[in-house]
């Protein structure tokens, strides 16, 4: 996880999900589809994207975090 510049997190049910932890802690962007254990983690437009869990919701935000430099900004890819 530690080489990817963005992590996806595409699932309909988790529970705690060890994997967003460890993404946040080595300070990744993360994009993840909405099932009720994201909001316990992730905070929309803070420090995730959650997006509808769909090929084109996921798509999309991928898209807006690499396309749009405030995204960019919050998760720390450019300076601010």
């Amino acid at each position: 996880m530690k080489n990817c510049d963005i992590y996806v997190q595409s699932s309909g049910f988790e529970g705690f999900d060890i994997t967003i932890a460890e993404a946040r802690i080595l300070n990744k962007p993360v994009v993840a589809t909405e099932f009720n254990a994201v909001y316990d983690q992730m905070v929309n437009g803070k420090n995730a994207l959650v997006v509808e869990m769909s090929l084109n919701g996921i798509y999309e935000g991928i898209k807006r975090l690499v396309e749009e430099n405030e995204l960019k900004k919050i998760y720390h890819l450019i300076e601010n």
